[in-house]
């Protein structure tokens, strides 16, 4: 018998969301390393004043211009590499999309394969603003502020509903609105957190017309290691399960993907206290530099 549309669309979003995450979550060691970077930064910045991490508070803005300066440095320099990693990624997403999902797909889901490369193609732009906004909240998160990275996910959260049903209800775009309305929904909350971050006077505008230190690119990329080889062993196990459930159908892919955006929403409730952890060490950290 024939599946429903919307297994089908379902069945295809599990397909290129396997695919999808190697190009975007691979890289969410910039929210670990920007956060002790930024603390790091800001406590070492302290201690050269004559102050300890302790006598700061980073929440209530009881930093110098010192302070500030080297935090806006290396938040621009992450938000520059990310930016790099994210063009690359998005461009090799959207031009492999067909070729990757067959990889993926079998011949008992060919039916799922076109929405699987529709929502994927139609997804990929949207890894640039999800790099960045990975390096935006490690910006936050280093200033020990947690609130308004929830704010940002609340936004993308709210306007990924509000795209979603305007293209999938209104204009009738399909599998494809979907993915436009993920991506749209990631840009509207980096630019909003963005825009924060420089009322804030956390960021300096034309800190990000520079190119980033080497050190930059070393402190963000060399504790990154261990935490990609774990991501990607992690999202070598959702696409197994995946590849295994195309060849059963599409039917089976479906039921797979609600079980996975099950598994997500519980896996992040242990993220406050790697944050937490992260923030107060690195801060340690900077202040024995001193």
């Amino acid at each position: 018998s024939q599946l429903p549309n919307g297994s089908l669309n379902l069945a295809g979003v599990g397909i290129a969301n396997s695919i999808l995450n190697y190009f975007a979550f691979t890289f969410f060691f910039l929210v670990v390393t920007t956060t002790s970077s930024v603390a790091e930064g800001l406590a070492l910045s302290a201690a050269k004043s004559g102050k300890s991490d302790k006598d700061v508070d980073l929440r209530e803005g009881e930093i110098d211009d010192a302070g500030r300066k080297e935090g806006s440095r290396i938040i621009a320099g992450s938000m520059l590499i990310a930016l790099g990693l994210g063009l690359t990624s998005a461009s090799m997403a959207w031009h492999f999309a067909p070729n990757l999902v067959s990889l993926v797909g079998s011949e008992k889901s060919a039916e799922a394969l076109p929405y699987a490369i529709a929502y994927m193609q139609s997804k990929a732009p949207g890894i640039v603003a999800q790099l960045m906004f990975f390096s935006i909240i490690g910006g936050f998160r280093g200033y020990g502020d947690l609130k308004t990275p929830l704010i940002g996910n609340i936004l993308s959260s709210c306007s990924k509903v509000a795209f979603g049903y305007i293209f999938l209800f209104k204009m009738e775009i399909g599998i494809s609105g979907a993915g436009l309305a993920d991506s749209m929904s990631r840009y509207f909350s980096t630019l909003t957190l963005l825009y924060i971050l420089t009322r804030q006077r956390r960021l300096r505008l034309k800190d990000l017309f520079k190119i980033p230190e080497k050190k930059i690119f070393v402190d963000l990329f060399a504790p990154g290691g261990a935490l990609t080889v774990r991501k990607i062993v992690e999202q070598l196990c959702f696409t197994c399960t995946t590849r295994v459930s195309a060849s059963l159908g599409p039917a089976v892919v479906a039921s797979t993907e609600v079980c996975r955006q099950c598994w997500s929403v519980l896996s992040v409730l242990w993220w406050p206290m790697s944050v937490a952890g992260q923030t107060i060490v690195a801060g340690g950290l900077g202040g024995l530099e001193k």
